[in-house]
């Protein structure tokens, strides 16, 4: 096994190697400035402790993050581990995560919530030898915006507006502080039909400077459905330059509006959008237990690729 020490991250001094190793893992590319900005926008109170493990040379091999959320039920705490490829196996993942795992039993975490990556078996392997239990799998899919045939969904956004819902984006109306206000209020309303929402939801401080501070907002990919004066839906996206695609962050109607079409109008608003953008794919995220959007996507040709495993350990 090689000298490893562990020590406390400093930010700007390893934060391209960081970018490195998050870009070993996870599907969204991270550059220096998407991680500076994702740092500057961190929630407020949010308790955090991150290690990084280096070598003799001062080579960051690895890190490890445990944090806990002002807004999140009592004693659920965040850990996540990531060993660069060419280090694994050599106990680093253990002691990152058992330094983690003690900073959260000091705070009184009573669960331990993690991802891994569906198609990384050593991952969740390394995880459920220390307890993990498979809570949710959460689907990636892509659309291939060069491929997408409109025409077989014609009519449909003009139908839904002719039943008395306006669809408009933000680019349309003046963004005001109220109007962020009440894409917050649809978006908490929404969230608790999702399956495994945990009913936790950040404050309104936090989502406005997380979503309409962030250099992914487009006010025209943010899409809302409403009838008369009341909202009813939103299909929100971000738009991400490096992988030049749009991804949907959240599409969802409030119950009694439901099977009207407002949702597939608001996907299909949604890829009309991301056209214009010049984006080369649309993707998203869904819960595999969320049949109802699942059937939506595949409809319109959404392809699954590799997801990710939400697990959760209860503490003793």
């Amino acid at each position: 096994m090689p000298s490893i020490s562990l020590h406390p991250i400093a930010f700007e001094h390893d934060i391209a190697r960081l970018a490195e190793l998050y870009n070993q893992v996870e599907a969204k590319p991270s550059t220096v400035e998407v991680l500076r900005e994702r740092e500057d926008n961190q929630p407020a109170g949010i308790l955090r402790q991150r290690l990084g493990a280096r070598d003799d040379s001062g080579l960051l091999v690895g890190i490890s993050e445990a944090s806990h959320g002002a807004w999140e039920v009592a004693g659920l705490w965040h850990i996540q581990v990531i060993v660069d490829v060419a280090f694994r196996n050599t106990g680093i993942g253990a002691r990152l995560y058992e330094a983690a795992l003690q900073v959260a039993r000091e705070q009184g975490a009573t669960t331990i919530k993690g991802v891994v990556r569906d198609n990384q078996p050593a991952d969740l392997a390394f995880a459920k030898r220390r307890g993990f239990v498979v809570d949710r799998h959460i689907f990636e899919s892509t659309l291939d915006l060069a491929t997408f045939d409109e025409k077989r969904f014609a009519g449909i956004v003009q139908k839904v507006q002719a039943g008395g819902i306006e669809l408009f984006s933000f680019a349309d109306i003046e963004e005001t502080t109220k109007a962020r206000q009440n894409v917050y209020d649809l978006n908490e309303v929404l969230m608790r039909d999702i399956p495994g929402w945990d009913a936790t939801f950040p404050p309104f401080e936090d989502f406005e400077r997380f979503y309409f501070g962030g250099s992914h907002y487009r006010p025209d990919g943010l899409i809302i459905a409403a009838d008369a004066h009341r909202w009813i839906g939103v299909a929100a996206h971000s738009f991400m330059q490096p992988t030049n695609s749009l991804h949907n962050l959240m599409t969802g109607v409030i119950r009694e509006y439901r099977g009207r079409q407002v949702a597939l109008a608001l996907k299909l608003v949604g890829i009309t959008c991301a056209r214009h953008f010049g984006a080369r794919s649309m993707r998203t995220n869904n819960d595999s237990q969320n049949g109802p959007m699942l059937a939506i996507n595949h409809k319109l040709g959404y392809k699954p690729g590799p997801g990710l495993y939400t697990l959760l350990l209860a503490l003793g």
